[in-house]
């Protein structure tokens, strides 16, 4: 994280440290295990080349969070490659499966779901 920050020079306002206790509920769950989160808080430009560097520096975190075993919180924004999100979160696929299942017709979708299953 500090090599990827010092690398991109973000402008980074906070960090906040919380515990997080295991999350045996949601099916896209970050927490399979109790852990501690980094969530930090940036501010970028609203330009183009804004979303382009906070998109480059978010593939970095994310690929430093899972080279320590961890993952990334899913955030409003879909930075995340398809590679990434598919590692960080392995029930993934069980997700889309039911997804299908219960909305064939796939009435119900978001930019989410569109960018890691590729469907319009």
């Amino acid at each position: 994280m500090r090599r990827a920050i010092q690398l991109h020079q973000p402008d980074l306002l906070n960090v906040t440290i919380r515990t997080v206790e295991t999350d045996s509920d949601s099916m896209l769950r970050y927490a399979d295990q109790p852990m501690y989160c980094f969530v930090l808080l940036f501010s970028q430009q609203r330009s183009s080349e804004g979303e382009r560097k906070m998109r480059s520096l978010t593939n970095e975190l994310v690929d430093a969070a899972l080279q320590q075993g961890g993952r990334y919180y899913l955030p409003y924004r879909l930075h995340a490659t398809a590679d990434q999100f598919r590692r960080a979160y392995p029930q993934a696929s069980r997700f889309a499966e039911l997804k299908r299942k219960y909305d064939p017709d796939e009435r119900f979708q978001n930019k989410f779901w569109v960018q890691y299953w590729g469907r319009p």
